[in-house]
């Protein structure tokens, strides 16, 4: 399955801030410098992710994985 799906399953997040193939949607690999998928979890249950990446230039930055992560908690709340 696709990273996404991952990271829904295990409710945890991923990062990578290598450069890598990775397919955020099945059936589609991007090639990506740096990446943070963060799963929304409303209610107990995962509704979804928040996805933030870098096709060129340098990796991801702290500020980033907090904005990544700070979305997703907004729309978790959001939700419930």
């Amino acid at each position: 399955g696709s990273k996404v799906e991952q990271v829904m399953d295990t409710r945890t997040m991923s990062s990578e801030k290598h450069p890598t193939p990775v397919e955020f949607v099945r059936g589609q690999e991007e090639d990506v410098i740096s990446y943070i998928i963060q799963p929304i979890i409303a209610q107990g249950d995962p509704i979804g992710c928040v996805v933030g990446f870098n096709k060129e230039g340098s990796p991801i930055d702290e500020g980033s994985n907090k904005a990544v992560q700070t979305a997703a908690s907004f729309l978790a709340k959001q939700m419930e």
